[in-house]
C-alpha cells in the first residue's frame, strides 16, 4: 500500500511541476528531497518510486507548456520547434499527440531492453570513462560542423559554455533555474511579447499517425538516448541534433518522436546507469541517491513498473488536457499568457536562487534573445552544461 500511495503521489507532483511553465523535474526532485529528509514517511523503495515516477510524468504532462506557451526546458527544445510550427498552424494537438505517442513509447522500447542496457553500463563504463571528455569534444565538433553558419553556432556555444563555468561558481541555490529558463524559456517568451504573436484556432481532429513517423524515429531514439546517459552533459536536446543529422528525410513528424522518446529513455537509462555503476546521470537519480545508496533486481523491477503505470496515466492526462487547453489558448492574448509566465519565473528565481538568480536569469535571457534573433540554433546554447562537463573529465574544476 506504501508502494501504490508513493507511485500516485509521485504522478500527482510530476501532473502539477510538468504543467508548471519554468519548473525543471531536477528541481521538483529537489523539493522532494528537502521535504523527504525532514519527515522520513517512507521507506527508501517508496521514496525511489515516488520521485521517478514524478520524473517521467513530469516529462510527459511538460509537453503542454512547450508547445502552447513557449516555454520549454533545456530537454524539450528540440521538440518545441517544430511543434510550434505546427501550433501556429492550428495542428498543436497533433503536434502533442506526436510527442505522447514519442515519450510513451519510448517508455516501452527503453524498459524492454533494460537488461542489455545495463549490461552496456557494466562492461563498458570504465573502459570508456577516460575518454569522455574527448567524446564529448569530437559531438560538438560534428554538431558545429553541419550547421550553416559555424562561427555563429561555435560563439554562442563558447559564450554560454563561459555562462554555465561562472555560475557554477557561484554558490547559488539551484543555479540551472535561473540560467537555463532564461537561456530556453523566457527569452523565447520576450520575443513572443514584442513581436504581438497570436496562437490561432487550433483544429480537434488528428490526423493518423503514419508508421513512417514512429518505428525509425523510436529505434534512434532508444540508441540515442543510451548514449545521452552515458555522456554527461549531452542531452536529449542535442542527441535529438545529432542522431537526426544523420538520417535522411526526418519528417518535422519523425523528428517530433525521436525528440520526445529521448527524455524518457534517457531517465530510464540513468536508472540501468544507478543499477550498474551506482552513479547518477540525471537530477532526478542524484535525488534518489539521496536516501538509496544501490537498488536489486527487486528494487529494479518495482521501480519499471511504477514506470510504467506512471507514463500511462501521464499520456492520458496529457491528451485530455491538451483538448481542453486547445480551445481556450488561442481566446486568451499571447502577451498576457507571456507575460504572465515571465513574472512567475522571474518571482520564482527570486525566491529561490535570490538577487544573483536574478543577474543570471536576466544574462542569459539576453543571450537567448540573440541566439533567436541571428537564427542560431538553440542546442548550442547547452554549451553552459557541456564546458563544465568537458573540464571536469579532462581533470579541470570548473
Amino acid at each position: 500500500m506504501e508502494l501504490i500511495f508513493a507511485l500516485f503521489l509521485g504522478i500527482l507532483i510530476g501532473i502539477l511541476t510538468g504543467l508548471t511553465p519554468g519548473i525543471h523535474s531536477n528541481l521538483a526532485a529537489s523539493v522532494i528531497t528537502a521535504y523527504l529528509s525532514i519527515s522520513q514517511s517512507f521507506n527508501t523503495l517508496s521514496i525511489a518510486v515516488m520521485i521517478i515516477s514524478m520524473g517521467v510524468v513530469h516529462s510527459i504532462t511538460d509537453i503542454l507548456p512547450s508547445i502552447f506557451l513557449g516555454m520549454p526546458d533545456s530537454e524539450k527544445i528540440m521538440t518545441a520547434l517544430p511543434s510550434h510550427k505546427m501550433l501556429m498552424e492550428g495542428n498543436g494537438l497533433e503536434a502533442i499527440n506526436l510527442a505522447v505517442i514519442g515519450t510513451f513509447i519510448g517508455t516501452i522500447i527503453s524498459l524492454i531492453t533494460l537488461p542489455l542496457t545495463i549490461l552496456f553500463f557494466s562492461y563498458s563504463y570504465y573502459k570508456l570513462h577516460p575518454f569522455i571528455g574527448p567524446i564529448l569534444l569530437v559531438l560538438i565538433t560534428i554538431l558545429i560542423m553541419k550547421e550553416k553558419n559555424k562561427i555563429k553556432s561555435l560563439s554562442i556555444l563558447i559564450i554560454t559554455g563561459l555562462l554555465g563555468i561562472f555560475v557554477f561558481r557561484l554558490n547559488i541555490s539551484e543555479p540551472l533555474l535561473p540560467m537555463l529558463s532564461g537561456l530556453f524559456g523566457v527569452s523565447a517568451l520576450v520575443i513572443g511579447y514584442t513581436a504581438n504573436v497570436k496562437v490561432p484556432k487550433q483544429k480537434q481532429s488528428i490526423n493518423n499517425v503514419e508508421k513512417k513517423h514512429i518505428i525509425v524515429p523510436s529505434l534512434i531514439s532508444l540508441i540515442m538516448g543510451i548514449i545521452s546517459a552515458f555522456l554527461p552533459g549531452m542531452g536529449p536536446s542535442q542527441i535529438a541534433a545529432l542522431g537526426s543529422s544523420f538520417m535522411k528525410n526526418m519528417t518535422e513528424k519523425g523528428f517530433i518522436v525521436l525528440s520526445s522518446a529521448l527524455s524518457t529513455i534517457n531517465l530510464i537509462a540513468g536508472i540501468a546507469a544507478f543499477y550498474a555503476l551506482g552513479k547518477s546521470r540525471s537530477g532526478i537519480i542524484v535525488a534518489v541517491q539521496t536516501f538509496v545508496t544501490k537498488i536489486n533486481i527487486y528494487d529494479t523491477l518495482i521501480i519499471s513498473f511504477a514506470i510504467l503505470a506512471a507514463a500511462g496515466i501521464a499520456s492520458i492526462i496529457t491528451i485530455f488536457t491538451a483538448k481542453k487547453a486547445a480551445d481556450i489558448i488561442p481566446k486568451i492574448p499571447y502577451k498576457k499568457i507571456s507575460l504572465g509566465i515571465i513574472i512567475f519565473v522571474t518571482l520564482l528565481v527570486s525566491i529561490i536562487s535570490g538577487p544573483l538568480g536574478l543577474l543570471i536569469l536576466l544574462t542569459s535571457t539576453s543571450l537567448g534573445i540573440i541566439t533567436q534573433l541571428k537564427e542560431i540554433p538553440k542546442q548550442h546554447m547547452m554549451g553552459c552544461i557541456l564546458f563544465p562537463v568537458i573540464l571536469f573529465f579532462i581533470g579541470i574544476t570548473a
